[in-house]
């Protein structure tokens, strides 16, 4: 895990955001890392996805799903997707394309 984001106690997760992480300053951090950022900072999805390189599992598990959506503003479609992470949409099949757009 990066050293900056485990020396974080849980109050200083429950605060930090794209901003304090760095993410704002093109620090990329490992999917594991970013697993960790979703579940316990107040990271707006969206900062995530368009900052990160992110796998295909991320995105079908994290940003596309409602479980982890915080905020109004990080509903993530998978034309977002496509556009930021163009690399991950030849993994969707028709069906989660399908079902995706009109979630």
């Amino acid at each position: 895990m990066d050293e900056y984001l485990e020396s974080l106690t849980c109050k200083q997760l429950s605060f930090a955001n794209g901003e304090s992480l760095g993410l704002l300053m093109n620090k990329q951090y490992s999917i594991q890392d970013l697993e960790h950022i979703v579940k316990f900072t107040s990271t707006r999805l969206k900062t995530i996805l368009k900052t990160q390189f992110l796998d295909y599992r991320f995105c079908k598990t994290f940003l596309l799903s409602d479980n982890y959506t915080r905020f109004d503003c990080d509903e993530i479609y998978i034309d977002d997707i496509a556009y930021y992470q163009p690399h991950t949409v030849k993994h969707f099949n028709d069906l989660e394309l399908l079902m995706i757009n009109f979630k």
